[in-house]
């Protein structure tokens, strides 16, 4: 019993739902999501206990506000060695037509060098910028990778990480967008293609919303 209560307290999952503009009623739930968050980060991390599984799932409509402390979470998380990262950042707004540019969560590089991850979820509001391809990955554990709905400021971000997990296993990317370099007005658009190779270890791929898929062991 005491052992099965260690465990959980290496767990943390957090949902909650924000809608609305920035009322005092939302900005006291975000206090208190944040200050729940970081109370228990900072006791792990006293008591030197390692975090098994860290889930974030939001529906904020106004990510700016929650920025800053995403990126201390994900760098905390990091540094203390999680073993699975899961960070939903839903999207209400459909990604084409006027709100197409709203505002994406920029992941932090030092996700993509912690050691110990074994499985990485990746979904909605989320944005991989062109810097990325200068930072080292070391996902050198990792055996699920799942990326849904995410803009990345180059196409060949994903193909470009995926190089980089050589023990991938379970592989999903669904309706990922890119910058659209050759539009003079920097238009988003479907991920058209994706090539992978060097994954000896996969088992399993669900890829939507990308027209050709070229596999290479």
């Amino acid at each position: 019993m005491e052992r099965h209560m260690v465990f959980i307290s290496h767990i943390i999952h957090l949902r909650q739902i924000i809608i609305g503009s920035y009322s005092p009623q939302i900005i006291s739930k975000l206090d208190i999501i944040i200050g729940y968050v970081m109370r228990r980060l900072l006791k792990l991390r006293e008591q030197s206990l390692k975090i098994k599984v860290f889930k974030l799932d939001m529906m904020p409509e106004h990510n700016k506000h929650m920025s800053h402390h995403f990126d201390l979470w994900m760098n905390m998380v990091s540094e203390n060695h999680v073993e699975v990262l899961e960070l939903c950042l839903l999207c209400s707004a459909p990604y084409h037509g006027p709100n197409r540019r709203a505002y994406r969560y920029d992941l932090p590089h030092c996700v993509f060098e912690v050691k110990s991850l074994t499985k990485l979820v990746l979904k909605g509001k989320i944005k991989l910028n062109q810097s990325f391809f200068n930072h080292s990955i070391k996902l050198f554990s990792l055996r699920t990778l799942c990326l849904r709905e995410l803009l990345l400021e180059d196409k060949g971000i994903i193909e470009h990480l995926i190089s980089h997990c050589p023990l991938l296993e379970d592989l999903t990317v669904s309706c990922c967008l890119a910058y659209n370099r050759k539009n003079p007005f920097g238009d988003i658009e479907f991920v058209e293609s994706l090539f992978l190779h060097g994954l000896q270890k996969l088992k399993e791929a669900d890829i939507q919303g990308i027209q050709e898929t070229v596999s290479q062991d």
